[in-house]
């Protein structure tokens, strides 16, 4: 958030009013985006944002969208917190938050991955032998 919002607003103010970034046209709250790709002037433009030395919108599949920003800064406003993110999913959300804290690499404490052999048979004869009661009781 550019400026701190005052400690005694409640929530329900909170909720309306804590956008810092107001529409262009002059819309007192930001209205919905509701589309995936933004234009720019040139390409210099485009450069800046996705290169990362100004942010703007660029692709809503990416976060990049000024109605994710309002959400995310209500949010946080309503937490009492410095930053706020929203995702499409909880898996999503779980995803980043175990990904970003974890260790690159394989660990003692994370491995995951195995490979290892099954025995198809083994597992079809146990099947037979524990499905053969119920089969031959019924014919």
């Amino acid at each position: 958030m550019s400026k701190p919002l005052s400690s005694h607003l409640g929530p329900a103010t909170l909720a309306i009013h804590s956008q810092q970034q107001k529409d262009l046209f002059g819309s007192p709250h930001m209205p919905i985006y509701d589309t995936t790709t933004f234009t720019f002037a040139d390409t210099a433009s485009l450069l800046e944002v996705t290169e990362g030395r100004r942010q703007g919108p660029l692709y809503s599949r990416y976060g990049q969208n000024p109605t994710l920003y309002a959400l995310e800064e209500t949010l946080a406003a309503l937490e009492n917190t410095e930053e706020a993110w929203a995702f499409s999913s909880g898996m999503a959300a779980i995803s980043t938050l175990f990904l970003s804290h974890g260790r690159r690499g394989i660990t003692d404490s994370m491995l995951r991955l195995s490979v290892g052999l099954e025995d198809v048979e083994d597992l079809l004869d146990d099947l037979h032998q524990a499905l053969a009661p119920l089969i031959t009781g019924r014919y």
